[in-house]
């Protein structure tokens, strides 16, 4: 309890002793809250609530609120905004309006934006109508929507910050009334006001601004109560004020006057509306801090010295201001003065205040940067802040006074697509964390579209807006490309154009024909790194499912665009390597039915085989161009087989070849993977790469189970979660998850994680990364098994260029390098060892290549068992190297007796150093009851060590039950006892 007082208010940075899980919620917005500890991030299915509460308007169909505006008004050159928040699931309603807007009153600058009968938002002005959207937003949630007239360019219409139509302004006229109507149609006949479309539902923070707000301007401040005093901010009603009262306390109160700052009192009127608690996640703004100082005179200077903690006040601009000053002859100052100060004490620093990198996907990236002490004492120092996708080396130590220390920051090569904007503090006993700002841009290569226009007689044009998952494109890096035939008839990026504010596509199209050529488009979106496949174009909001190719013509324009609007086809592309390759489909396609749709764009070869977990196969037949098999064949009836997107497959190839298919994103919650006892071939059901214990969050892991990709393994430990060289799961590699726990269970992969950025490497990018230092090649090979190391040398240091070899009959056919892990002292060397058939039961033998000392050779063997898992973090395998006399002392390790692995199932291998003068050694084991199983006389010492396999059996030959045995070892005077347990 007196622990839980002391820490109930401080904010965790997630490496606290103790601490399990810690979700701040403090995001406000988006489906996931980030778990700071383990990665088991939340996902969000309630409304986020911000504090101090607010007020909104309710209005029950009959009820509206009149504001004055004679104060203000706007003519035809002048550029103006309207804003504000509404929640409703009416239609036929009106909004906000200062007139019909229909010419059927007395005024030409009257508005009315309404609710149609089809429930989207419609704007009316002068007899003009705008359909400001063309989906359905009467859902009784909270959105925004804004109205920003340019003249000079569009008038555009927003809901939550996204661009949902726009229209040139020419049409429009101004903006002008002594009144304004929320919540009602309202007008003028003479004097008499008269309403009418009364609207039902909620609205809150209705805005009027006297410029044309950019979309930038309208997200960063729909989310924010104003101060009152932002520039050209016309009118303001929020609903509610906030007073200070005697004790300093704020308290809410509920009101229509405008609370545009240092304006006359302007109260509006309210007919039958009631203030509502229910709001948007509207915050407060920050409130101004005062800061405690003394000050002196001195002559013709007056020192101010504030007195609060430097902590507080550091890297902060003070606000200074003097009044009623008075000279030699007591004449008073008539006019404050005021200036400001910025405060920089902290003497250790970073060395940069700010490092942006542009990467692609597959390119590992390394960088340095130091942190100065310019003090005069030592500073303890602490990185902090860090995301999960970069570590700092060192990230904690000490400075001495007037020096440097360079400090090296890696990336996780399985960093996905995006712009990452990070801040890293400093944190040292001064107390303020100095903040280095680091931008990450994370993009992936564009596809080779290209077109000749040289080689065609004829072109048309489109201009157009690209519209993908239902929001218009702002990313200048996308592409619009079109084709006839498969091949590239014409494609171009987004550009940005100024005078409407929009990102717009300016696309020739090219052919020999004049006439009748079908078109098919797609988009590159940049930000996912993927294909759209199913895209059609909507020319005045009809869509055109079969454009066909028209010379000369010109269809759009910058103020009547073309909507290429993408659906749910992505384009998966994945480069196959000749040989073995364990895959996994993480797209909803119809081509699944059958391997031969999945797999029609191969480059196939007779006997190209597809194995699935439980034995099922299916292999290419050249002659007839068929899949045969039991897997997914095109010998099976309608309905029976299929590749499911859930399961793991490897894939034998004979030739390279580029695996294309397209189908829809799943939803990982509504595909879980099953797991039974052993061994499962797990899918990854996911478009983004993971971090693992990310992406096995939703799995009961148990301490002993296993997850290996082809090329790289990790272990589950109940203490610390995942750890192996298995760091990240990504779309299209295919898993196996083994376990030794009973029964069925299911769990599912989480939306989005950590390192998720908002698209993913191609699995073979990273792949290629990873494989770069292999002296052959693993795709030869369609098993493989783990091992988990610590090389035994004594006080010679491990470096880490150094490597250890995984020798079969004098091939490689495993390679690991050290890999320094905080949950242990010493490095370990993580391989993945490769074989087939041919291998199964084979001797490795293994080889330390030192880049200082040359190459040795250790003196354990072991045999290879496909999916065996040899050694763990915590116990790993001990290699010792074969020491000549000649070699340098400091090689000369101790080693240590061995029995691995253990738990066994066909075969024990010991291997004991004996302290003896012998030559010889016994070795008897027993069962638990004492009873002997094997007794073996004689068996012969190599240079002092016992090495002797244990098949598991009899003296007779007889296989023993599972369970615990005994294997006592004996040479001379010298006795050990081991416990082994075989399953």
């Amino acid at each position: 309890l007196p622990e839980i007082a002391v820490n109930f208010g401080k904010r965790m940075t997630g490496r606290e002793m103790g601490l399990g899980g810690c979700w701040p919620l403090n995001e406000s917005e988006g489906a996931v809250a980030r778990d700071q500890v383990a990665g088991r991030n939340a996902e969000v299915y309630g409304d986020w609530a911000v504090e101090p509460g607010s007020r909104s308007l309710v209005m029950d169909g009959n009820d509206f609120v009149s504001v004055p505006t004679g104060h203000f008004g706007f003519t035809t050159e002048m550029d103006f905004t309207v804003e504000f928040w509404f929640k409703s699931a009416g239609s036929a309603f009106t909004l906000l309006s200062n007139g019909k807007g229909n010419q059927e009153d007395e005024s030409e600058v009257d508005w009315s934006i309404e609710v149609d009968d089809q429930q989207r938002l419609v704007v009316y002005n002068n007899g003009f109508q705008f359909v400001a959207t063309d989906s359905n937003f009467m859902d009784s949630d909270w959105h925004h929507f804004a109205l920003a007239i340019s003249r000079l360019g569009n008038t555009r219409a927003y809901v939550d910050g996204n661009l949902q139509n726009q229209i040139g302004s020419e049409s429009f006229t101004g903006f002008g009334s002594d009144k304004a109507w929320i919540g009602a149609r309202g007008w003028k006949v003479g004097v008499v006001d008269s309403t009418d479309r009364f609207y039902t539902g909620h609205m809150d923070e209705v805005r009027i601004w006297g410029v044309a707000r950019t979309q930038e301007q309208i997200l960063r401040e729909r989310n924010y109560r104003l101060l009152g005093n932002e520039f050209g901010l016309t009118a303001y009603y929020p609903f509610e004020a906030y007073q200070e009262d005697a004790a300093g306390i704020m308290l809410l109160e509920e009101t229509v006057e405008d609370q545009l700052e240092d304006t006359v009192f302007i109260q509006g009127t309210i007919t039958g509306a009631l203030y509502s608690p229910e709001t948007p996640r509207i915050k407060l703004q920050r409130p101004i801090e005062y800061v405690n100082f003394v000050y002196s005179v001195n002559g013709d200077k007056i020192i101010i010295s504030p007195t609060d903690d430097d902590a507080r006040l550091e890297n902060t601009v003070l606000d200074i201001t003097v009044r009623n000053v008075q000279d030699n002859n007591g004449n008073t100052m008539q006019s404050p003065v005021t200036w400001t100060a910025f405060i920089d004490r902290n003497q250790t620093i970073w060395d940069e205040s700010s490092m942006e990198f542009v990467k692609q996907v597959d390119e590992a990236l390394t960088f340095t940067t130091e942190i100065k002490n310019k003090g005069g004492n030592i500073e303890e120092f602490v990185i902090d802040n860090l995301p999960a996708w970069l570590t700092a080396d060192p990230e904690e130590g000490s400075i001495n006074p007037l020096t440097s220390q360079e400090i090296t920051f890696t990336v996780n090569p399985g960093l996905n697509i995006g712009q990452y904007d990070e801040s890293l503090h400093l944190r040292t006993s001064f107390g303020f964390n100095e903040v280095m700002h680091l931008g990450m841009t994370v993009y992936a290569e564009a596809p080779e579209w290209s077109v000749i226009p040289s080689d065609y007689e004829y072109s048309m044009s489109m201009i157009g807006l690209l519209k993908v998952e239902g929001l218009f494109s702002t990313d200048e890096d996308d592409l619009l490309g079109a084709f006839i035939g498969g091949e590239c008839r014409g494609v171009v990026p987004l550009q940005y154009v100024e005078a409407y504010d929009t990102y717009i596509a300016y696309l020739n199209i090219y052919s020999n024909v004049s006439n009748g050529e079908p078109i098919v488009f797609q988009i590159w979106d940049a930000s996912e790194g993927q294909i759209l496949t199913d895209v059609t174009p909507y020319i005045d909001e009809v869509p055109n499912f079969n454009y066909t190719f028209s010379a000369n013509e010109v269809v759009g324009t910058s103020s009547n665009p073309v909507v290429f609007s993408s659906n749910q086809g992505v384009l998966e592309q994945r480069e196959l390597p000749r040989g073995w390759k364990w895959i996994s489909f993480h797209l909803d396609s119809d081509m699944l039915a059958r391997t031969s749709l999945t797999l029609q764009h191969l480059d196939l070869n007779d006997g190209d085989i597809i194995w699935s977990g439980d034995g099922m196969f299916d292999q290419y037949d050249s002659v007839s161009g068929l899949w045969i098999g039991t897997l997914a064949g095109d010998n099976l009836a309608n309905g029976v087989g299929g590749l499911s997107n859930t399961a793991t497959y490897k894939l034998k190839l004979a030739s390279e070849t580029q695996l294309t298919y397209q189908g829809a994103v799943l939803e990982p919650s509504a595909n879980p993977v099953t797991i039974n006892r052993g061994w499962n071939w797990v899918g990854f059901v996911s478009r983004r790469n993971l971090e693992l214990n990310e992406a096995l969050a939703n799995y009961d892991a148990q301490p002993g189970d296993v997850i290996k990709s082809q090329h790289q393994f990790a272990m589950y430990d109940g203490a610390i979660g995942w750890i192996g060289s298995l760091q990240v799961m990504q779309p299209g590699e295919g898993y196996m998850l083994w376990t030794d726990s009973t029964g069925t269970r299911t769990y599912t992969y989480p939306r989005e994680g950590i390192i998720s950025g908002r698209g993913l490497p191609s699995a073979r990018q990273l792949e290629t990364h990873i494989l770069d230092e292999l002296p052959f090649d693993p795709y030869q090979y369609p098993s493989s098994m783990s091992l988990v190391a610590e090389l035994n040398v004594a006080l010679h240091e491990i470096g880490e260029e150094d490597r250890i070899l995984a020798m079969i009959k004098d091939q490689v056919h495993g390679v690991a390098m050290p890999v320094d892990l905080e949950a242990t002292d010493h490095p370990r060397f993580l391989m993945t060892i490769y074989g087939g058939a041919y291998e199964e039961d084979a001797e490795i033998s293994f080889v330390w290549q030192d880049v200082e000392t040359g190459e040795h050779a250790l003196l354990e063997t072991v045999r290879f068992q496909d999916l065996a898992t040899l050694g763990d973090v915590f116990e790993p395998i001990i290699l010792n190297p074969e020491v000549e006399p000649s070699e340098e002392e400091d090689l000369i390790a101790v080693v240590e007796p061995q029995l691995y692995p253990n738990p066994f199932v066909s075969q024990l291998d010991v291997m004991v150093p004996m302290a003896t003068e012998e030559t010889e050694a016994s070795i008897t084991v027993l069962n638990v009851e004492g009873k002997v199983i094997q007794d073996v006389k004689h068996q012969p010492l190599e240079n002092g060590v016992l090495r002797w396999s244990w098949d598991g059996t009899t003296q007779m030959g007889k296989k023993c039950p599972s369970g615990l045995y005994l294997v006592r070892v004996s040479a001379g005077e010298e006795a050990f006892t081991f416990k082994v347990v075989r399953q």
